[in-house]
């Protein structure tokens, strides 16, 4: 998440250079460099979304794991007649969809608020460290 974050914000801060140096003071020898430098930012993020969602979905799958290990022991510990007054598709269900479920959300609220928190951290971090006194307003306003 980090690493998507601060590409996320180092992508756009090399916009500045482009218009500036490339289109406006007309300096094509940085066009070929900057164009680079997107590329790569482009690929190292796409890789890590790409390791960041093998990494949640096996974080996830370790989630669905433990609450089915609960279920089964809860299960196996419970006497037959409160097993006999569950209808056979509840049992089913909270195997599979309740877990999946959980699951869901846990991934889903992790990645979402992680990965938002930290990309406005770097992009703040890069307006000080571009204009700290115009980041300073803009953040009191």
């Amino acid at each position: 998440m980090v690493a998507v974050a601060v590409a996320s914000t180092t992508q756009p801060y090399l916009m500045g250079p482009l218009i500036d140096k490339v289109f406006i003071a007309r300096d094509s020898s940085l066009l070929w460099l900057i164009a680079a430098g997107i590329l790569a930012i482009f690929a190292l993020r796409s890789l890590a979304r790409f390791l960041q969602e093998v990494l949640l979905i096996e974080v996830g799958q370790k989630i669905v794991a433990t609450i089915q290990g609960q279920l089964v022991s809860k299960l196996l510990h419970d006497d037959i007649g409160s097993l006999q007054s569950r209808p056979p598709g509840s049992l089913a269900a909270a195997f599979t969809y309740d877990a999946n479920m959980v699951r869901l959300a846990v991934c889903d609220v992790f990645l979402t608020a992680g990965k938002d928190t930290l990309t406005v951290i770097t992009m703040i971090g890069l307006m000080f460290f571009t204009d700290w006194r115009l980041a300073l307003v803009c953040l009191l306003l």
